[in-house]
């Protein structure tokens, strides 16, 4: 992985501004996710632009990670894997998410192991049970 030496890394919980600012960026790169107020958000930019984007929710002890997001110009230089390298140096507790099949190699790559339903704190169960019965196929990872 290469490293970009002026990318910054900052990890922010989320007020009304900061909300509009990451709906913005996921709407501009053509992605679904949709930020809260009272989230983390962490934020990867370039020359103050943002580049990358995730929100985290603090559950009991460790961190739920969702709709991590690449700025579409920015894609395929390694800024997702800095990003996350970013994060795990970051946060101490432990994070996870749920991949979708055809990115379960890149977390693999990026330092998350995959775990079963089994190993899944109780809280991120009931998370990841209704986004099953919406048919969609996830992995479980996590990392620390």
């Amino acid at each position: 992985m290469s490293i970009i030496t002026n990318a910054k890394f900052q990890l922010l919980k989320t007020d009304a501004l900061r909300v509009k600012q990451a709906n913005a960026f996921y709407k501009t790169n053509h992605y679904r996710g949709r930020a809260k107020k009272g989230e983390w958000l962490a934020i990867t930019t370039i020359e103050q632009k943002w580049v990358c984007i995730n929100r985290l929710t603090a559950i009991e002890d460790f961190y739920f990670m969702r709709n991590m997001c690449v700025a579409q110009e920015k894609r395929e230089q390694g800024l997702g894997s800095q990003h996350l390298k970013f994060l795990n140096d970051f946060v101490t507790a432990a994070i996870y998410t749920f991949p979708f099949p055809d990115l379960v190699s890149w977390y693999e790559k990026n330092g998350f192991l995959m775990i079963g339903l089994e190993d899944l704190p109780a809280p991120l169960r009931t998370y990841y049970l209704s986004y099953t019965r919406k048919k969609l196929s996830l992995g479980i990872a996590v990392i620390r």
